[in-house]
């Protein structure tokens, strides 16, 4: 009816406040399921939260019939990008999973996309304080739809948000957590990038060793040995860091109340939240769990509610179209059988 297809939302806002429902043909771009479980869906635009429920806004994904699935997912920004995720990874998303289904709310935290700013606060901050009171709001929200469970999911700073909101809210049956750079994050600590840039130059330098043309560069000159040599000694120093670390927690026998990843991944699996970590090989957060958290996390793999997958050939938000159908791939198929 209003032309659309596939993407993103097209700017329809201002069209759909005076209807109802946008109705759309089910979508099938990942294999998570048979394309005979695949139904008609209907999108709406939805104002939730305060100030007389009209601060945040959103998108509602949901199956056109009255048969739906008992489960709602919450995706919350990635980065300063709106509702429709990157590269629209979030709409083809919650169309394939509204035409299994499940309802699904597309939400703008406060300050990000069409999302009011709270008072106070800055707009287009990736990791603003309020993330997840917003959370909570579109939890609420589904909630409110007569669902009796709630997944959130989020890529990068969206996975952050996801995160904390599992571990401060109650009422979070599920976590979809894909490519967290970090897991905490404080307005009075800059965000220091000289990790992620010298794991990155070492994983470049580590394929380069196996190509000829990088030593036929060398020979002349061209290539900055001494900085290489850094690389890799501020790689070791890294490590030798992380295995103390692990040494202490230990040697002490508990963990202290400081910010520990692996303990608080533990302590939502225990509580029943159904766990995904979903990451992007060579992702630094992925590089962060298996250094600082090696033996952690072999306990943490053996419980029920815990699984962490890890996508082949793919960027941190999964520019290749290849790269985002086995990423819709694995959230599809574990949605299914986590959350039927």
């Amino acid at each position: 009816r209003f032309g659309v297809r596939t993407g993103g939302d097209r700017r329809l806002i201002g069209r759909l406040e005076d209807e109802d429902t946008l109705p759309l043909a089910p979508t099938r771009r990942f294999a998570g399921a048979r394309d005979d479980q695949a139904g008609p869906i209907v999108e709406q635009p939805m104002h939730f939260g305060d100030r007389g429920g009209s601060r945040l806004f959103g998108v509602l994904s949901r199956p056109a019939r009255g048969d739906r699935r008992q489960t709602g997912v919450v995706l919350v920004n990635s980065g300063a990008v709106s509702r429709v995720g990157p590269n629209g990874l979030y709409v083809a998303l919650a169309r394939e999973w509204a035409s299994l289904g499940y309802t699904v709310l597309r939400m703008d935290v406060g300050g990000l996309g069409d999302s009011e700013v709270p008072s106070g606060a800055l707009e287009n901050h990736t990791y603003p304080d309020h993330a997840v009171s917003d959370v909570a709001a579109g939890v609420a929200a589904l909630r409110a739809q007569g669902l009796k469970r709630v997944v959130v999911a989020g890529l990068c700073s969206g996975a952050h948000a996801s995160f904390h909101a599992g571990l401060e809210l109650d009422g979070v049956n599920g976590l979809l957590i894909i490519n967290p750079i970090v897991f905490y994050w404080k307005s009075s600590d800059p965000l220091d990038v000289s990790a992620w840039v010298n794991y990155s130059e070492l994983r470049h330098y580590k394929g380069s060793v196996l190509r000829a043309d990088s030593w036929l560069r060398l020979l002349p000159g061209k290539v900055n040995v001494f900085y290489v040599a850094q690389v890799g000694v501020t790689r070791l120093r890294e490590i030798a860091r992380a295995e103390l670390a692990s040494l202490g927690r230990r040697l002490r026998g508990q963990r202290d109340e400081s910010d520990d990843a692996a303990r608080d991944l533990e302590r939502m699996a225990a509580k029943g939240t159904d766990l995904l970590l979903l990451f992007s090989a060579g992702d630094p957060g992925l590089d962060f769990l298996t250094l600082n958290y090696s033996r952690e996390l072999r306990k943490l793999r053996r419980l029920p509610g815990f699984r962490l997958q890890v996508i082949d050939d793919a960027d941190h938000t999964f520019t290749a179209l290849e790269a985002r159908r086995r990423a819709g791939t694995v959230l599809t198929e574990h949605l299914l059988a986590r959350h039927p």
